[in-house]
This record gives structure tokens, sequence and C-alpha cells, in this order.
């Protein structure tokens, strides 16, 4: 029997190595990159990394074996220069549209979203400026929550049905930042979110999901560092 293929949600505050930790998954490996590009560096370090060329979705860099030449990680960036003329999350959808077909050929074994945090900003901005402007452009505040609502319905599509599917043929990774969360209601203590006598965190999400981000991936991990004798030690949590 062959390893199954996995859907992995892992957050962490910045700085905890959750792209490091995404660079380690089988390649060839595609990074779906709504993060600033300085943030790709450790997909980068994985090989020989090309310069960054342009596409119709954008722009994108390869990262190859030195010496098979054969792919290890291709850094797709999904960015706005012009963020009243928004592009970044259209230009996605349409770019995930052929996704499905490459991952069936074989092309990618893992698919890496890095991160939801910036992708529903995206999103929001989108709605903001291009979808939902309201009367008075992007500065009537009255259709904030509209904004919110529709990226995260966004968020959802894609945690919940979309990266699903292509975990049936190829690990996924979808990376977001740490958000606290008071999951008891009960609980009213300023500065301080706790679940059963302990700190509880959450990955960041917007609206419903995050109490509905942990339905889509078969693995759940908490990134933590920890200095330890001067140095930062990374851990993985798997288990509450």
């Amino acid at each position: 029997m062959s390893k199954p293929n996995i859907y992995v949600l892992a957050y962490g505050k910045w700085g905890y190595g959750k792209s490091e930790f995404a660079s380690t998954f089988p390649y060839p490996n595609l990074v779906l990159c709504f993060d600033s590009p300085n943030k790709a560096m450790p997909y980068l370090k994985k090989g020989m990394a090309t310069g960054v060329e342009d596409w119709e979705y954008g722009q994108f860099q390869e990262v190859v074996d030195p010496k098979t030449g054969e792919l290890r990680i291709r850094v797709e960036y999904y960015m706005d220069e012009d963020i009243e003329h928004t592009t970044s999350y259209s230009n996605f959808v349409e770019r995930f549209a052929s996704l499905g077909a490459e991952v069936r050929a074989g092309k990618f074994k893992t698919v890496t979203l890095d991160t939801v945090t910036t992708m529903e900003l995206a999103v929001r901005k989108l709605e903001q400026y291009r979808l939902n402007p309201g009367k008075d452009g992007a500065k009537y505040t009255k259709h904030a929550l509209q904004w919110k609502a529709g990226s995260t319905d966004a968020i959802e599509e894609m945690l919940l049905v979309r990266f699903p599917a292509l975990a049936l043929r190829a690990n996924v990774v979808v990376l977001t930042h740490l958000d606290s969360t008071q999951v008891d209601s009960d609980i009213k203590k300023s500065g301080k979110d706790e679940h059963f006598g302990s700190m509880a965190y959450s990955p960041s999400m917007p609206g419903r999901m995050k109490s509905r981000a942990g339905a889509g991936p078969s693995e759940v991990y908490r990134m933590q560092a920890n200095l330890v004798n001067g140095k930062v030690v990374r851990t993985i949590q798997t288990q509450p």
C-alpha cells in the first residue's frame, strides 16, 4: 500500500518556520504565494533558483536540482501593485482552474498555500475596490461587513471544497498565522483566552472559518518556537 497524501493546515506566529516546514514536503512542490516575495526564501534555498519571470497570472520562480535540473519547487506570486485595481485573487482563481489537471497528470506532488492570512486580505480588497465598493467608492464603510463576508466565503470554498479535492492526488499544505480565540464564551477574562483552564489558540481565519477551518484538513499542526540555551528551537504541536 502506498503512503496516502495528507492535507495539512499549519499555523503559528510569523517567524515560527511555517514556510520552512512546507518546503520539506515531496517535490515537485507548487507554492501559491500571497505573502511578500522576500518571505519565499525557505523555498528558494532548496536548490538553484531562477530569476523572477512574468506569466499570464503574475510572476513566478522555479527551484531546480543543481545536478539534474529537475523541478523541486515552483513559487507563483499573487501580488497587487495597484490595490484599487486589484487582480491577485482573480488571477489566482483563474489559475486554479488548470491546477487540477496538472495535479492529476502528476506534475506536482505537493500544493502549498502561503498564507491564508494574506489571501484573505487580497479577497477583501477585491470586494472593497471592485466587487462591492458602495455608493462612495472604497470609503463607503457601511459595506465593510459585506467585504469580510465575501472573503470568508472565498476562504471556505478553498479550504473545504477545492483543496480537499486536490488532496486526492497530491499533498496539500495550507499555512496561516495564529489567532488567540475565546473558546468558552462564559469565560470573561481580559487579555486571556482559556479552554479547560489552559490557553487556546486557533488558526487566523475570517468569520465562521475560525471554527470551521479544521473541517477540511486531515492534519492540523501548530508551529511553535522557543529559546533553548540561546538558540531558537522550532517544534510542531500535533495534538491538543
